[in-house]
């Protein structure tokens, strides 16, 4: 069996790109984990648990992208993806985490926003009332599918 060059080398570039891009991503979001429960002051603990909720899921997030193998399968019409079933439950979770994550973002410039307009932060019962309902849909999206 020969291997054709540009094909191989393609795969491999492109594992090797997967693979820096996920270690990067959770390098870094272990990092500013740490650095949210060891140095933030006691002034921004609320706004700091929002930004650990973020981090903790785009570290799921990444660590989903790390277990997904997807095969891609381009034909004239359409480009389909194949992956085994358990594949598939782990891309459930992605797409879980990739839609809270961004959901997350909008709750947190939403609490920044109304702490300048303001001058104080939200009541914790409405931040996690928000937080659930933005939770709600994303999380029946994961279990359904």
């Amino acid at each position: 069996m020969e291997l054709d060059f540009p094909e191989y080398s393609t795969k491999i570039a492109a594992i090797v790109s997967h693979s820096l891009i996920i270690s990067i991503g959770l390098f870094s979001n272990i990092l500013l984990m740490y650095a949210i429960v060891r140095y933030t002051p006691a002034s921004f603990k609320k706004y700091s648990s929002l930004l650990f909720l973020t981090a903790l899921t785009d570290t799921l997030g990444v660590v989903c992208d790390a277990f997904l193998i997807q095969r891609i399968m381009p034909t004239p019409i359409i480009i389909a993806q194949v992956w085994h079933e358990s594949c598939y439950t782990i891309f459930s979770v992605y797409l879980h985490t990739m839609t809270y994550s961004g959901s997350l973002m909008v709750i947190s410039f939403w609490y920044r926003y109304a702490v300048l307009m303001h001058n104080y932060p939200p009541r914790p019962s409405k931040l996690i009332t928000i937080i659930l309902i933005l939770y709600l849909p994303s999380f029946a999206q994961m279990v359904l599918l």
